[in-house]
């Protein structure tokens, strides 16, 4: 997944040649199509389900029908973004408690 943030990264900073494999050639790394898959991979990882394209879609986006303008895509899942400086927070953690909370039935069947 780490590949994703990185790939999103270098989008949203106008590098994402530096994503597409260099043993692919020169030519891969200014071939539009090879560009557009890379945009349409990163919508299908969006962090909301409903901006994420559908097959139907997806296909649509890599053979260029329809709409030739995709969107931009919006940060992946699970993306935490750069660290921010947050004030410190003190926040006491509690003592450890002994305590299962597992509970397990066991129910055997006998035939009569």
């Amino acid at each position: 997944m780490f590949f994703f943030f990185q790939a999103w990264n270098l989008f949203k900073e106008n590098r994402i040649r530096e994503v597409i494999d260099q043993s692919l050639g020169d030519s891969a790394l200014d071939s539009p199509q090879v560009l557009r898959c890379v945009q349409v991979a990163l919508l299908c990882v969006q962090q909301n389900a409903e901006d994420r394209p559908s097959m139907l879609d997806v296909v649509s986006m890599i053979y260029g029908e329809g709409n030739n303008a995709l969107t931009s895509p919006k940060e992946p899942a699970f993306y935490d973004g750069p660290r921010r400086s947050s004030p410190e927070i003190d926040i006491e953690t509690p003592e450890p408690e002994n305590v299962s909370a597992n509970r397990v039935t066991i129910t055997v069947m006998d035939p009569r």
